[in-house]
Formats: structure tokens, C-alpha cells, sequence
């Protein structure tokens, strides 16, 4: 939690974790292969445009989680527009689309933060909505990220 509540801070009064964005995900099997030659799992922040929650959450505390060693040792984090065409390729190699990548996964509501062993497949319950509002949040994104970590440790 208290990585979360200076990551917050920082943003508030701006600097390089104000500035950049979460990567798109483009190919999803090449960051797989990523993380999995890096011992990584993959966070995959699924939103949609004109979401306040989804802003909340990205620029709250995701975004700033990019510039701290504490998740990018353990991390690798993409974001999917669930109503976008943008092509993608998804964990098993395959062209697809955020949109339909997201509609497959049954993905109806944002924000939803997922995370991913480097196959594909889910390390534990993904997070949905702003769950705690914004001043538990960082609490269940740390224990989501932790859990999906103990996960892949245990599974090596």
C-alpha cells in the first residue's frame, strides 16, 4: 500500500510518471516470450474511452507503477481498448483485434485489470471496476499483483 500511496503522490505533483502512457498491446505472444525470459507476469489493463473509472485507475496508479523498480521487476503491463478495431496478436500467436481479443475473454465491463502467466493463461481473479474506490484500490492492485506473482513463482 505504501508503494501506492507515494506512486499517487508523484503523479499528483507531476513528473515523469505524469508524462507516460501505458504501452498498447500489439502483440501479446512477443510480450509473453518477454516475460517469460524475464520471470515476469503480464498485466493487461482492459478500459474503454469516456471511462472515468478507467482514467481513475490509469493515471491514479498504473501509470505511475511503470516507473517504479518495485512492479518492473515483476510486471510487464499492456492496456486493450475493448471497443477498438486496433490489431493485435494474442498470446498464442493469433491476429485478432482488442475489441474481439476482449469480447473473447468475456470482457463486458472496465476498468479490469488482468494478469497473465507468459502462456496466456489467468494468474488469479482479475480485478474489475475501481474496487475500494480510489483509497483501497492501490491495496487490491498490489495484492492482485502479488498473488499473480506468488502464482508464477510456484508454477516454475
Amino acid at each position: 500500500m505504501k508503494r501506492i500511496i507515494c506512486l499517487f503522490f508523484l503523479l499528483l505533483v507531476g513528473g515523469p510518471a505524469a508524462a507516460a502512457g501505458i504501452p498498447s498491446a500489439t502483440n501479446l505472444a512477443a510480450t509473453g516470450s518477454k516475460a517469460r525470459s524475464q520471470g515476469k507476469a503480464v498485466l493487461v489493463f482492459y478500459y474503454q474511452e469516456q471511462c472515468h473509472f478507467c482514467d481513475t485507475a490509469r493515471k491514479g496508479f498504473l501509470r505511475p507503477m511503470l516507473h517504479s523498480d518495485s512492479y518492473t521487476s515483476r510486471i510487464i503491463m499492456r492496456q486493450v481498448n475493448i471497443e477498438a478495431d486496433t490489431p493485435l496478436t494474442d498470446f498464442k500467436g493469433h491476429e485478432t483485434t482488442h475489441s474481439q481479443f476482449a469480447a473473447r475473454l468475456g470482457t463486458r465491463v472496465t476498468p479490469i485489470v488482468a494478469l497473465y502467466g507468459p502462456d496466456g493463461h489467468r494468474l488469479g481473479k482479475p480485478l474489475v471496476g475501481l474496487k475500494g474506490g480510489t483509497a483501497y484500490y492501490g491495496h487490491y492492485l498490489d495484492g492482485a499483483i502479488d498473488e499473480a506473482v506468488q502464482t508464477l513463482s510456484a508454477q516454475r
